[in-house]
């Protein structure tokens, strides 16, 4: 998930130190897209020692520190030049606390990962010492195991080996090792680049980092060549002296996979409410509310009304969603299309896959790549509230299939201002019409998706969101009426959405706490998620039929995915931000979108009536864990914020 490069240069080789230092300025600033809490770089310097400078500051703060410089400088005075250097964006473990920040070291290498294990703990149970651990973060795992196994018979490369084949996940690695002056660089997603030289070899996480070096006339003079892509599962030993290559075949990891459908435990979940106090689920007067004869759609949605036979207005609009047999073949057709015009460009991606570690993007992903044997570039955006588990799943479906994975890091930590300061603004007046605020820090999602495509030269897209999850009903308590023939759930008339800022614009005038420096975040979320140009875009479910059973049956035996233990459902559990506004919805309107979700399902016959609400009742039951997460997150006072909460005046009788 982060950001990795590097430097190597042998004797002859066409690159001053001034130019080093310049190239490796670059790179890391390049890197930078994939992460910006922490940053470090290590290298052998003057009398080829392995030294490492790394802080909890972006790639562009640590380029002003002295002791960056001092380093670089003493690794670039003279040939030959080795560097790696990482751009954090953290997961496990705090980027605050170094030991968890990059690159680690330990008996003599220096490793840089890019990517995130799903079983850290297993692979330290398979460590002779496992109490010489020093840090949280996953990647000390792999550098204890390389360190300690190149000792043994087949020495680095036979280590390499056996570490991938006893990970679960995503990695792509760098290392140096001191002890024989060898550079390893493997991968089991092809998140790794590398381009040569005369007597030079220089890498990168991403392809387009390498083609912006190549383009640069300040290192024209190099000579590097086109960049080739250190294919998934394979890896290379490199001579730091002579530059010597030799290629390494990597073991796919984990398999059988560890069982990971956690339960969900109501009781558990009732007994915690209790003991905090100050969260509220009443599910006796949820039950007690007018529902849609039809579907479960109570009085309190937003524009609703009914028929002499009670039954809404929505199921008498809302056509049920039909995917035809043939479909699967136009789809298969389209693919095709795409892929001969690509390999005509000499390209064999040729598909970008928006991969958000949800359950519908990674089942789709596994039927796109397994059934019509597409080749993409997955895409990530992670804006602060894509959580740890959504990350997993991610690594796990990319490591699984052999994927790239193209991760764009916000700068989180302004990300996540920008959510305090409009919650806390929210709370002092409150507004349903208002939450999707809390989330336009995510839509940036939908333009960054277009600069991907360019960047690396692709045109199809094909998302993969389930059609059932249409939740008018928060543009709805914005003033906006339902749109009954809308193709797509981004989709807004000109007209709604001019309705819908001017709802925003007299908010903000009423409310001067959401005139912030979260402002232009905002509007540039608006234009990103209603107006960013969608071209060769496609949804996977509008050519195969969505199944619940099967899309949880597959990701659970194809990947070992994971699911939250504090919910019943697998949908949203990877969104942060989804546990905080359900609750609002539940506890002042009576709904949530699971609500919507299941209504759409029984339109579609896929569900019964009962059988829906019986789900919702439990599917609405406060996500602690998920609740916890979130304010922790976000640095807010969670018993405060839920009294507020509680406090406005309910839509139904209580």
């Amino acid at each position: 998930m982060c950001g990795i490069f590097g430097v190597l240069a042998g004797a002859g080789a066409a690159l001053a130190s001034a130019q080093a230092r310049l190239l490796a300025e670059t790179l890391l600033r390049y890197s930078q897209q994939r992460g910006r809490d922490a940053s470090g770089i290590a290298a052998l310097t003057g009398r080829q020692a392995l030294s490492l400078v790394k802080q909890p500051t972006s790639p562009d703060r640590l380029l002003h520190e002295p002791a960056y410089a001092r380093l670089i400088d003493d690794a670039t005075a003279q040939l030959p030049i080795c560097l790696i250097g990482h751009a954090r964006m953290a997961t496990t473990g705090s980027w605050q606390d170094d030991r968890n920040n990059q690159p680690l070291q330990r008996d003599g290498i220096a490793l840089i990962h890019n990517g995130v294990l799903a079983n850290p703990e297993e692979l330290w149970g398979r460590h002779p010492d496992p109490a010489s651990r020093k840090a949280e973060v996953d990647t000390e795992a792999l550098l204890a195991l390389l360190a300690e196994g190149r000792h043994g018979v087949g020495g680095l490369s036979a280590a390499t080996r056996r570490v991938f084949g006893q990970l679960e996940g995503s990695a792509s690695v760098a290392a140096i090792c001191t002890d024989d002056r060898k550079l390893l660089l493997a991968s089991n997603t092809g998140s790794l680049f590398v381009s040569r030289g005369p007597k030079c070899l220089v890498f990168a996480s991403e392809r387009y980092f390498l083609d912006m070096v190549r383009r640069d006339p300040r290192f024209s003079g190099i000579g590097l060549g086109v960049p080739h892509q250190v294919k998934p599962y394979t890896g290379l030993l490199v001579d730091v002296d002579r530059l010597q290559e030799t290629a390494l075949d990597l073991p796919y990891g984990v398999e059988p996979f560890p069982i990971r459908r956690f339960a969900f435990d109501a009781g558990r979940a009732a007994a915690t409410i209790r003991d905090w106090g100050f969260v509220q689920y009443d599910e006796a007067a949820l039950r007690k509310l007018r529902r849609c004869t039809r579907c479960i759609l109570p009085a309190t949605y937003p524009h609703i009304d009914f028929d002499a036979d009670g039954v809404c207005n929505y199921c008498r609009h809302v056509k049920p969603t039909v995917v035809k047999g043939q479909n699967r073949q136009t789809l298969a057709t389209l693919i095709e299309g795409y892929a001969r015009r690509a390999h005509q460009k000499g390209r064999d991606t040729y598909c970008i896959l928006p991969l958000s570690g949800g359950r519908d993007s990674c089942y789709g992903t596994h039927m796109l790549v397994r059934e019509f044997g597409l080749k993409p570039l997955t895409y990530t955006y992670d804006w602060g509230m894509v959580t740890d588990l959504a990350r997993r799943n991610i690594a796990r479906v990319c490591g699984r299939l052999g994927l790239e994975n193209i991760l764009v890091s916000a700068d989180i930590t302004r990300k996540l201002d920008y959510i305090r300061s409009n919650v806390s603004a929210w709370l002092k007046q409150p507004d349903l019409g208002l939450i999707p605020l809390f989330m336009a820090g995510d839509k940036h999602f939908f333009s960054w998706v277009n600069k991907i495509k360019a960047q690396n030269g692709i045109d199809l897209n094909i998302w993969m969101m389930s059609p059932l999850e249409n939740a008018d009903f928060k543009e709805g308590f914005a003033g906006v009426a339902p749109h009954w023939e809308r193709e797509r759930t981004d989709y807004l008339s000109p007209v709604a959405k001019l309705r819908l800022l001017a709802y925003y614009g007299f908010a903000f005038l009423r409310n001067p706490g959401y005139i912030n420096r979260s402002i232009p975040d905002t509007a540039t979320g608006f234009l990103s998620f209603y107006v960013e140009p969608r071209s060769d875009y496609y949804n996977l479910f509008d050519f195969v039929p969505w199944n619940e059973a099967e899309v949880n049956d597959t990701i659970f035996d194809a990947f070992g995915w994971e699911n939250a233990a504090d919910s019943p459902n697998t949908w949203r559990i990877g969104d942060g931000t989804a546990p905080f506004y359900n609750y609002i919805y539940c506890t002042v309107a009576g709904f949530t979108e699971n609500d919507t979700f299941r209504s759409n399902q029984i339109r579609n016959g896929d569900i019964s009536r009962a059988e829906a609400l019986e789900k919702v009742m439990r599917e609405n039951i406060p996500r602690i864990d998920g609740l916890e997460w979130y304010f922790q997150r976000i640095d807010l006072d969670m018993p405060a914020a839920m009294r507020t909460i509680n406090s406005i005046p309910k839509r139904y009788a209580a």
